[in-house]
């Protein structure tokens, strides 16, 4: 979707403003020159390119255009979105907004009417081809295709006039909660840990039973909810406190993966509605009374062109003559065209800095002249983690903001380079998270100054290295104990290498690793330096089966398991107690398997306070659990081999005949006591320093074991038979004195 430019949008930096008072003309001249100059064809040019080129939703393809009849699916009653009952004709604001599309793309359809849950269903199955309405998320990015969003919605929270607001989400986690079925809204609910989740089909019956009392409060869309209330005629229910921090539903058409050429037309389509003003039309239809948009800058030169053209002729057939209006009007279109054509790569260019700030781990901030910082978008990965709400900064100088580095030190000698308004580069910042994970920043900064040279503050960039800082951790950790393992460290010093190594990655995760016994039926004594010893002796022997604790259901089913809330979950009833006394408060666990897949015994990480695993929890758990194998595996291999040897060695030494070694090159290896016996060797010949093969043959032909005959052939030959791996006879004769 294209950006607008407001000037009290988030992100507009006044490049526009700036760029006009350059030039000497005010807006209302400016819209005055973009009339004369065919506004209905620049408005549409210019819309198609910042949708189709500066949105970075498009998926370019090749491929001809689907020839089939689309199947569209439509939901049942979400009003002022879609609107009808399963099989009928379906009507509303997206619906309209689709057939306009279709229209201009020259697509074939028809449509689908069921419950969104349904729709979502056939949609996974290839029933449907296109969804018109559904809100993007990073999970439904793995099987749907999104164009540029169409409307933007915030999570909000509706309750029975009267309720009190709430102050922050953790209270409504306990509340009876309504939510749509499938909805983005119900998917977020789930994340985020409510314990009392009401899935309706419509938002209608929801509202309705909330207005009985049989709830506390229902969670759906702004505008979905209040166009619902309107619908139904219910007055008694109303929107409480602020949207759900975080929880904005991006609405667009969407399609399957692999269908770029089709969600490419759809982008064009969404781009011509938008510029010829079919869009505007609809949305003041569906929306104008809920949620009325602001007058556009377009919409407003509409207005005053006409009436500043009457004043600027009567003005110009009063003032000038007829050749300096000539004269004027030419050099006014010639300054249009250039302030017109800048102000469209400006525009561009604002839009790709958008999508590159948004959809990157970048940012972009700006400070005053004291230093306090008054602007800073969202990078993607601060976005999805709520870093950026968890750490507010604007308003704050970087220093009052709480870090664990650089000390203060380190923070004194940043405030000299900008006391001195100096640039600088890659200054790191690190921050703790609420869930204790480390937060890694890099940050760079020019200084700025005004036309007279005031000094009146910084801009620059900021980088999110949290993930490369934490693969770096992650690989020191790995490293060191492959090294422990390669150098035959004890199993004991390995898996308390693994505990100690995760737990500096995140200081608040304490690790356990626990052993099945010889039956594979009991959990043996947690290796857990940071649990309570009596935690550990409790554990000690317990029998694993389906719901005993994270670790006894872990070994007994194979499968990871995941209590984010010990003191909800029934997998904890018998041992929550235990696990209130030792201060914990969620525990993952990950069976360890051998290489054929044979249980083991568990490695879980416990958390003094609720928490869910993110995807780097998850693969930190897999990939310790993997190395516990190895582990585990080497040293059962390793007391194997020391027993086999220990026997081989016994049969050795007591070998009634002589066994001698010799390496690739001749030279001995070993022996045993009968080899130098029965051969009759002195201990000096076999105790000198690099004894070879030829050396005890030359012993043994000298004293005449080899019979009558040259000795040299004899010694020549013999080696000679060696050397081919054929046996050597020697006849070694008893000798006295």
């Amino acid at each position: 979707m294209a950006f607008t430019n407001r000037s009290n949008e988030p992100g507009d930096f006044g490049l526009n403003d700036g760029l006009l008072r350059m030039y000497g003309v005010s807006i209302d001249m400016l819209a005055l020159h973009i009339w004369h100059w065919n506004v209905g064809r620049l408005l549409r040019i210019t819309g198609v390119l910042l949708t189709l080129v500066g949105s970075g939703w498009v998926h370019a393809s090749t491929e001809p255009a689907p020839a089939h009849e689309l199947i569209v699916g439509s939901e049942v009653d979400y009003p002022p979105f879609a609107l009808g009952k399963a099989g009928s004709e379906p009507d509303g604001f997206t619906v309209e907004l689709w057939k306009a599309v279709a229209r201009e793309m020259g697509l074939r359809y028809q449509f689908r009417v069921r419950h969104f849950d349904e729709l979502l269903a056939d949609f996974h199955a290839g029933r449907v081809d296109v969804l018109i309405n559904l809100a993007y998320s990073s999970k439904r990015d793995e099987f749907a295709d999104f164009s540029v969003p169409h409307v933007v919605s915030h999570g909000t929270v509706f309750a029975r006039k009267g309720s009190p607001e709430f102050k922050n989400e953790s209270e409504l986690k306990t509340k009876s909660v309504l939510v749509l079925k499938a909805d983005l809204l119900h998917d977020h609910a789930v994340a985020a840990g409510y314990q009392h989740l009401v899935p309706v089909t419509d938002i209608a019956e929801g509202m309705i039973m909330l207005d009985q009392g049989m709830h506390d409060v229902m969670l759906v869309g702004r505008i979905a909810g209040l166009q619902t209330l309107k619908q139904i005629g219910l007055e008694s229910v109303e929107p409480v406190g602020a949207p759900i921090p975080g929880v904005v539903q991006r609405f667009g058409i969407a399609v399957r993966h692999r269908d770029g050429d089709l969600l490419a037309r759809i982008n064009e389509g969404l781009a011509i509605v938008r510029t010829n003003g079919t869009y505007q039309r609809l949305y003041e239809k569906w929306f104008g009374d809920i949620d009325p948009r602001p007058v556009s800058s377009v919409e407003l030169a509409k207005i005053i062109v006409p009436i500043a053209l009457v004043i600027f002729l009567m003005a110009a057939a009063y003032l000038y003559q007829r050749r300096l209006n000539a004269s004027l009007a030419a050099r006014v279109a010639e300054r249009t065209g250039e302030l017109a054509e800048l102000l469209h790569s400006l525009r561009e260019s604002q839009d790709r800095f958008r999508c590159l700030t948004e959809m990157s781990s970048d940012f972009y901030w700006e400070t005053d002249a004291g230093h306090r910082i008054i602007r800073r978008t969202e990078s993607q990965r601060e976005a999805d983690e709520a870093v950026f709400r968890e750490l507010p900064s604007v308003g704050k100088c970087r220093w009052e903001i709480p870090s664990l580095y650089p000390d203060e030190a380190g923070w004194q000698q940043h405030r000299a380079t900008l006391d001195a308004h100096l640039p600088f580069r890659d200054f790191e910042i690190t921050r703790p998270r609420a869930n204790g994970v480390v937060h890694y920043i890099s940050v760079s900064g020019d200084p700025l100054f005004d036309e007279a040279g005031n000094f009146k503050g910084y801009h620059g960039v900021g980088s999110d290295l949290t993930e490369r800082k934490q693969a770096e951790q992650y690989e020191l950790y790995r490293t060191q104990v492959l090294e422990l393992l390669a150098g035959d460290a004890p199993l004991i010093g390995v898996l308390l290498a693994i505990v100690h190594g995760v737990e500096k990655i995140n200081p608040k995760m304490l690790c356990s690793i626990s052993r099945l016994d010889s039956e594979g039926r009991h959990l043996g004594k947690g290796i857990a330096p940071s649990l309570p010893e009596f935690y550990n002796s409790a554990i000690d022997g317990v029998e694993i089966g389906m719901g005993v604790g994270s670790c006894g259901t872990a070994a007994f089913t194979g499968e990871r398991v995941i209590v984010e809330n010990v003191a909800t979950h029934p997998y904890w009833e018998d041992y929550r107690e235990l696990a209130a006394s030792a201060q914990l408060a969620a525990c993952w666990s990950q069976p360890v398997r051998s290489s054929s897949g044979q249980i083991l015994g568990t490695f879980a990480i416990y958390h003094r306070e609720v928490n869910t695993p993110s995807e780097n929890d998850i693969r930190i758990i897999e990939q310790s659990a993997d190395l516990v194998s190895i582990a585990i595996e080497k040293s059962t291999v390793s007391e194997k081999l020391r027993q086999q040897n220990s026997v081989l060695s016994a049969i050795f030494e007591n070998f009634p005949g002589a066994i001698s070694l010799f390496d690739a090159d001749y030279r001995l290896a070993t022996h045993n006591a009968q080899f130098a016996q029965l051969l009759d060797l002195p201990e000096s010949l076999l105790s000198g320093p690099d004894l070879r093969m030829e050396d005890i043959i030359r012993y043994n032909a000298e004293r005449g074991d080899y019979g009558p005959g040259d000795t040299e052939e004899q010694i020549a030959s013999t080696i000679a038979f060696a050397r081919k791996g054929q046996p050597i006879k020697s006849n070694v004769r008893a000798r006295t004195g």
